[in-house]
């Protein structure tokens, strides 16, 4: 994520041959012109379920390209990549004018196709200013279609520290570019960088486990302290 300002990014489809053990030589790619339009800094994906038998319909987050993503450490260090498709003087270009933050519906088409063809068949481009990220899929019941749901954002909204406000943007999976059916907040909702994040049907406090230490996970460092006053307490004190 944090080269990705570097360069502009690609989406792809591999065939993978479980019994030979090896990828296909039929791959492919979204084309350069979508990927101009939509893939700067590629960050997060969401889909329908946990392991779908088949992807048809994969949502994907991107960051854009803006100063803020891209420091001047990265920049000197992938200056010289040789392999890119826009040069670095170009790039820096981009990231001053800046590119929003995104979701995207990415179709991939297996049946009338071959190699897979992948096209993007919805998208939504944040305001300026307001960073969408951790896309999650909450599906609607009573169905297996993989558009029938929900998207959430964890977004971000800043002036420069003068204000700051997240919200969670809620977007129709069928619909990304109609805009959030909804944008929920509250005053004392102050969320940081968020990155992954899920989706569970229900909340439930996990069972206790007599086989498991938690301290035999993470041994006396220079964190010590911190470990013992901030970690542990809330691993081992009992569920309500």
């Amino acid at each position: 994520m944090f080269v990705s300002p570097m360069d502009l990014n690609r989406l792809g489809c591999w065939t993978i041959d479980t019994q030979k053990e090896r990828g296909s030589t039929k791959s492919v790619f979204l084309s350069k012109a979508e990927s101009k339009q939509y893939l700067w800094s590629i960050a997060l994906y969401a889909w329908r379920g946990f392991q779908p038998d088949r992807f048809t319909e994969i949502y994907w987050n991107c960051w854009g390209a803006w100063s803020d993503l891209l420091s001047q450490f990265v920049f000197e260090m992938y200056e010289d990549y040789p392999h890119r498709w826009i040069g670095a003087a170009d790039m820096k270009k981009i990231v001053e004018q800046g590119k929003p933050a995104n979701l995207l519906r990415m179709h991939v088409d297996r049946t009338s196709t071959s190699p897979s063809k992948l096209t993007v068949e919805d998208s939504y481009n944040f305001p300026p200013g307001y960073f969408g990220n951790s896309p999650q899929f909450v599906p609607r019941p009573g169905t297996d279609d993989p558009t029938d749901g929900y998207i959430v954002c964890v977004v971000l909204f800043s002036d420069r520290f003068v204000t700051d406000k997240s919200e969670l943007w809620i977007f129709d999976g069928k619909s990304l570019g109609s805009g959030p059916k909804y944008r929920l907040s509250h005053p004392r909702l102050n969320i940081g960088m968020t990155v992954h994040s899920t989706w569970l049907s229900k909340l439930a406090s996990p069972p206790v486990r007599e086989d498991y230490d938690i301290r035999q996970d993470y041994p006396p460092t220079l964190m010590a302290d911190l470990f013992e006053n901030e970690i542990y307490p809330h691993f081992e004190q009992s569920p309500n």
